[in-house]
């Protein structure tokens, strides 16, 4: 009944919206919602005040308070944050202190509840529908990459009947409590790579995420009611043929109309409701949304009468297996997941295990609804080894099967170091490059002999590692897979070990003909010379030795190295200086800008009947000329061959209406602006 009472009020709201003005809403209600929250009374469609000369109103739906303004009447606004700058004939509603308050106990953002285009339905057993595509609990959705190359992992929860997002970042113990659709926009976008399960069988877009899942869980208030106080009762009095789905319970009581009841679980609501007529009957059948095992509470009070509430404690626990599971076999093994073929009849659920070689578990979770004795387990990187994998029940009681399987697999590319920087006694920081490699295993030799060794789990393609005080000297690091199989890969480095070549003054500069390098030897001792070295973009992954500088006969003195075919833009240089024993060492990296083109500019400004565009070019090739008007729109495209050294073309304006015009000429990766003025 208050059911229909609520559906009656929220249906004469929307109808009102449309032909009532907002501020004759509530005076035309009839006995309007109301709930309590935060120490106020909260009425559905009570003017609040405004916002910016926008009005803002109550707007109360299940039991939970939303706010709409004038601007979008049709919706409930998404942003709580308004009631701070809600005002009442020049006074502030709420001061800041009472609005945070409100905020953050009482007053709900647009959430899937209040959105009316149907995608989201009722939970059934394990499922909730959003556009009719099934969602199930822990049902993997994607992953999401960051710039950094790491990978958080997304899954659908479902928690108090509700959809939510759990996002799971690589590298950290996996955890299904983390809740946050922070990434899962820019996972549907594909950022960096990202993208969503292609094996759920169907796609999710903006529009259904938002509709169908929850950012929080929403904020309750009380009910003020008017209804009679019960006879006497309810009182619960017993439980009974409890199951996952259903149970019975009897009260004590008189001329009890209907029942609201509540079930709980560590005093958080999970499944409530209300009966229907009860014609002086004092058991009720209760069905609802699958409950997990453990235990509950149960809730009763009077539905259309007011009493107080009476509970009582029961546990919900699963059946016995009807068979198994017993695992038969183990396949598909890799370090992020396998398949596990098992025995067993009627078998809808597992609860499995990783363990190491300790019986220290390294990943576990709860398979979704199986069709088929075959379950396809994923979890983060496991290192290669030898490993337990232990199933049970998941919906029903079993013994543990378990059975030993090994990971033992090779690294798609690499690891293999390319640089090593920031040597201390100890630390240092490589370089390396590689593909699927989630640890490295690590050694640092000195003459054939280990000094340390360890391994790392690289959150870039640059970690730094740790060990014991090192003595000076000239070392070797050794590096292979440690999640996966690799050959070893080495590079010598030193640690204080005199320079062979003192080097001041290292500059860039640019020049007509590329790059100009320059520097100054200091002084030297078994010095042989130099590499110059050239970086391919800003972030220093990849370099490559573009020439080679010998010492002269003075040794001491300037040096000079011209690039001549630089990249277009920024580009990094450094020094690599060698000894005659192949000992090395590398300057600070520098950079210059090779600018393509230069020195541009049109005459004659004002024009009349045309412009000649004048500019230096660093290269010769096609080249490109666009002319625009002020609105940005292109008038005319013109390719023209360019020498390297000064250029000039010439543009019939004569047809031109007077104004601004602009050019733009084009060479390579990079262009110049150019503007003119067109008179009559």
């Amino acid at each position: 009944m208050k059911f229909l009472q609520k559906l009656f009020y929220v249906c004469a709201f929307f109808s009102l919206v449309a032909a009532t003005p907002y501020d004759s809403l509530q005076s035309n209600r009839v006995a309007a919602v109301q709930v309590s929250c935060g120490g106020r009374i909260w009425t559905d469609g009570e003017l609040l005040g405004e916002d910016n000369h926008e009005k803002v109103w109550t707007v109360i739906f299940e039991n939970r308070v939303y706010i709409r303004k004038e601007n979008n009447p049709a919706k409930v606004h998404n942003n709580s944050q308004v009631l701070y700058n809600v005002y009442k004939d020049g006074i502030r509603v709420f001061p800041p202190d009472q609005a945070t308050n409100l905020i953050n106990s009482c007053v709900n953002e647009e959430d899937p509840s209040t959105i009316s285009n149907g995608y989201l339905q009722p939970q059934i057993g394990n499922v909730i529908r959003c556009n009719n595509k099934p969602i199930t609990d822990k049902l993997f959705l994607g992953d999401y990459i960051g710039g950094d190359r790491v990978i958080s992992r997304q899954y659908a929860r479902i928690i108090n009947g509700r959809l939510r997002v759990n996002l799971q970042r690589e590298g950290n113990p996996v955890n299904f409590d983390g809740l946050s659709m922070a990434l899962i926009h820019q996972t549907i976008d594909g950022e960096n790579g990202s993208y969503m399960n292609p094996d759920m069988g169907f796609t999710l877009n903006h529009e259904e995420i938002n509709s169908c899942f929850w950012k929080n869980e929403p904020l309750p208030a009380t009910l003020i009611t008017t209804t009679p106080a019960c006879t006497s009762g309810p009182t619960l009095q017993g439980i009974s043929n409890i199951t996952k789905t259903s149970l019975r319970f009897s009260f004590a009581g008189t001329n009890i109309p209907n029942v609201t009841w509540r079930i709980k679980s560590n005093g958080t609501t999970v499944r409530s409701g209300t009966t229907g007529a009860l014609s002086n009957a004092t058991t009720v059948d209760l069905s609802f949304a699958s409950l997990d095992m453990g235990n509950y509470t149960l809730e009763i009070e009077g539905g259309d009468c007011s009493s107080s509430v009476t509970s009582q404690a029961f546990t919900v626990t699963a059946p016995a297996c009807t068979g198994g599971p017993t695992i038969s076999s183990i396949t598909n093994i890799n370090s992020t997941g396998l398949s596990v073929n098992f025995a067993g009849t009627g078998i809808t659920s597992l609860n499995w295990a990783i363990k190491n070689s300790a019986g220290t578990s390294l990943a576990s979770g709860k398979t979704g609804t199986l069709t088929s004795n075959t379950a396809a387990l994923t979890f983060g990187n496991i290192v290669n080894g030898t490993y337990t994998l232990e199933i049970q029940g998941g919906d029903c009681t079993s013994t543990v099967s378990s059975q030993s399987f090994v990971i033992n697999i090779n690294c798609n590319r690499g690891p293999v170091v390319q640089d090593i920087a920031s040597v201390t006694n100890q630390s240092l920081n490589f370089l390396f490059d590689g593909d699927g490699v989630y640890a490295i295993s690590w050694k640092i030799m000195k003459a054939g002999t280990m000094i340390a060794q360890n391994s790392v789990s690289p959150q870039s393609n640059r970690p730094t590692i740790n060990y014991s005080s090192l003595a000076d000297g000239v070392y070797e690091l050794q590096i292979q897979g440690g999640s996966c199989n690799s050959a070893v890969s080495a590079k010598a480095f030193a640690l204080n070990v005199p320079l062979p070549i003192e080097v001041a003054g290292f500059q860039a500069t640019s020049v007509s003909k590329g790059i100009d390098l320059s520097w100054k030897v200091l002084s030297e001792k078994n010095g042989e010379g130099f590499e110059i070295i050239r970086f391919n973009d800003s972030k220093l992954n990849a370099s490559q030795t573009i020439g080679k500088v010998a010492l002269t006969e003075q040794r001491i003195g300037d040096y000079h190295f011209l690039d001549e075919n630089p990249e277009s833009g920024i580009n990094y240089y450094q020094l690599k200086q060698i000894d005659y024993d192949g000992t090395f060492t590398k300057s600070r990296i520098i950079s210059a800008k090779f600018d393509l083109l230069s020195e541009a500019f049109v005459s004659p400004n004002p024009a009349v009947d045309f412009v000649n565009v004048q500019f230096t070019s660093k290269t010769s090739g096609s080249s490109g000329i666009e002319l625009y008007n002020m609105a940005g729109i292109k008038l005319s495209t013109s390719n023209i061959n360019i020498t390297q050294g000064q250029n000039s073309y010439r543009i019939n304006v004569g047809k031109l209406g007077q104004g601004y015009y602009f050019v733009k000429v084009l060479h390579g990766d990079q262009n110049a602006h150019l503007r003119f003025i067109k008179a009559n």
